[in-house]
């Protein structure tokens, strides 16, 4: 029962995390790195707000189990509970709100300044809450630990959702061929945009991740030791990786590109 409560729980987790990080990364790949005039936010774009509010759903009934530690029959009884009493209940409710916010924006066919501003400053906050939720909120709501995470989770979103967009606009440009209004100037720009995005969070990916790993364990010994070092060593060589494909697009790629 418990190890499948945690595998279950778990997996919702890491939905929702990988939801957030593409919504946050395509807000911004739209905003600092591709050209206004390539159109509307893709179908995926549009979807993830209720597909993330569908898994909070699911976030919010297991955390309620894992609560009460109350049969699955009964949790609907402490729902109110949990939502209005509880701190996680209260970051949930501004969680909603601002999954709300985005799927409204994701669905009108208003596309001004005031309409992206808005759904910016949404996803924005939306990683906040993801920071208030987790082991960073331990320090307290206004702790460094929880400004260093939502910093953390910003570049993550920008680097790596970006990078996702990248691949289906180079796809969609490249592979399929297709027309404007992705011209092939604009896509040399956007790259060249988004290289220098991803070199600006590489840097705040370090000092943030170097920052959490010594406020969790607290020396590297401890990183060999524990299984939040095993897992920031698989990070790094993911990392290390991206860093290797971001160098092959930056002094390879792009030249050609440019060419």
């Amino acid at each position: 029962m418990i190890l499948s409560h945690i595998f279950y729980h778990s997996l919702v987790q890491g939905m929702d995390l990988v939801g957030m990080v593409l919504l946050a990364g395509g807000l911004t790949f739209r905003a600092l790195v591709v050209s206004p005039s390539s159109g509307q936010a893709s179908s995926l774009e549009r979807l993830l707000p209720f597909l993330l509010l569908l898994i909070g759903l699911g976030d919010l009934v297991l955390r309620s189990q894992m609560i009460s530690g109350q049969p699955w029959e009964e949790i609907w009884l402490f729902l109110p509970a949990v939502l209005f009493k509880s701190h996680f209940g209260k970051v949930w409710a501004a969680r909603t709100f601002l999954l709300c916010v985005l799927g409204v924006v994701s669905i009108t066919k208003i596309q001004g300044r005031i309409t992206k501003g808005v759904a910016i400053a949404a996803g924005t906050l939306l990683l906040l809450t993801a920071s208030l939720s987790g082991h960073a909120a331990d320090s307290g709501d206004l702790s460094l630990a929880v400004l260093v995470d939502w910093l953390h989770l910003l570049a993550v979103s920008a680097w790596t959702g970006g990078l996702f967009f990248l691949a289906l606009l180079l796809r969609k440009r490249i592979m399929l061929s297709r027309p404007e209004p992705t011209s092939p100037s604009a896509l040399i720009t956007s790259v060249k945009r988004f290289s220098t995005l991803a070199g600006i969070c590489v840097v705040l990916i370090l000092a943030t991740g170097s920052y959490q790993a010594w406020h969790r364990v607290g020396g590297i010994s401890a990183l060999l030791q524990t299984s939040y070092g095993q897992i920031l060593g698989v990070k790094l060589v993911l990392v290390i990786s991206l860093l290797c494909l971001g160098a092959l697009n930056r002094y390879r790629i792009l030249p050609e590109l440019s060419q």
